[in-house]
């Protein structure tokens, strides 16, 4: 999972084998620790499957603001 570093908490760490984040604070991961392999890597395809979604709904935003812009445009230069 790719997170912006800018908004990253400095109190927190990155997990080895689930890749997330938690507190510095917690000895353990609590997202994994009490996981097994084949559970982490679910986790893992989980957490994938819903970025894609996100990355997905961006595009098709910036897709339908694009287009509004051009409509605008067209608009705008045709009186």
């Amino acid at each position: 999972m790719m997170q912006i570093p800018y908004f990253r908490n400095i109190n927190t760490v990155k997990c080895d084998r689930c890749e997330l984040r938690y507190p510095k604070r917690e000895g353990n991961c609590p997202h994994c620790s009490e996981l097994s392999e084949n559970e982490v890597y679910e986790l893992k395809a989980r957490i994938e499957q819903e970025a894609s979604g996100t990355r997905n709904l961006g595009l098709t935003m910036l897709l339908i603001a694009g287009i509004a812009l051009v409509v605008l445009f067209v608009v705008a230069s045709s009186e």
